[in-house]
């Protein structure tokens, strides 16, 4: 126990990478986000620390930020949980499955954003180099204890840094979502609007009649074999039968 609590201050506190899960999660607006969609979500956003429970040394490609950090692994996790929450989201599945990568690998991003720790393989196993330490996030100086902003210097930091983009970057997916979603008004509502700013009916003049215009040079009125080119009936014609 006490080597995953050191290898958890080696890194971003859980809370944070929850939160960053969250907010990436609110960015996908498919036709309907059950249970298992933020549950999983929620899940891939802290499950590349599984690797603290490992025994390996600390700094090894088993070890604690090796190969569940690594981007390939953020692919595979994120396929696997898109076939899993497909069925229930009924959204696009490449979509489905790009925020679910997205929010994978936003755990090595953040793990990389520390002040110390071992760097990250993102390119395993392409490549063994590592990245990281790229600032300004301390270590984590909670471990598995209860969050304490009033204690936690990491935490302050993170809340600072990490949480309140996460909760603009949520916000503007809710509102998005809700504004694609919003059903237009019915038709007596851009009635209500004409009529509001102004806009008259024509008023009947000498030209019309109550059913149908009028002709005003003639007096024939218009009437529907008008309107298909059919002759209009002389009156005079109708009075020689």
């Amino acid at each position: 126990m006490l080597a995953v609590d050191e290898a958890l201050h080696a890194m971003a506190t859980l809370y944070t990478h929850a939160v960053v899960g969250a907010a990436l999660a609110q960015l996908h607006s498919p036709r309907s986000r059950p249970w298992l969609y933020w549950c999983l979500g929620l899940a891939l956003s802290v499950v590349p620390d599984v690797d603290a429970f490992s025994n390996v040394a600390y700094g090894s490609p088993l070890g604690h930020r090796g190969v569940t950090h690594s981007l390939l692994c953020a692919l595979a996790l994120g396929l696997f949980a898109a076939a899993l929450a497909f069925p229930a989201v009924r959204g696009k599945f490449w979509a489905l499955v790009l925020v679910y990568v997205a929010i994978t690998a936003s755990h090595a991003v953040l793990d990389a954003m520390t002040r110390g720790g071992e760097p990250v393989p993102f390119f395993w196993p392409m490549s063994n180099q590592r990245y990281g330490n790229w600032g300004p996030i301390p270590v984590s100086d909670v471990g598995t204890g209860l969050p304490n902003p009033w204690q936690s210097r990491a935490l302050r930091s993170e809340m600072f840094w990490i949480w309140i983009p996460a909760a603009l970057l949520g916000t503007s997916g809710f509102i998005y979502r809700a504004m694609r979603h919003t059903k237009r008004p019915p038709r007596s509502c851009y009635a209500l609007v004409t009529i509001g700013v102004g806009v008259k009916r024509p008023v009947p003049g000498p030209g019309w009649s109550l059913g149908h215009p009028v002709n005003s040079s003639t007096g024939q009125q218009f009437n529907r074999s008008t309107a298909r080119g059919t002759a209009p009936r002389d009156p005079a014609a109708g009075s020689a039968h």
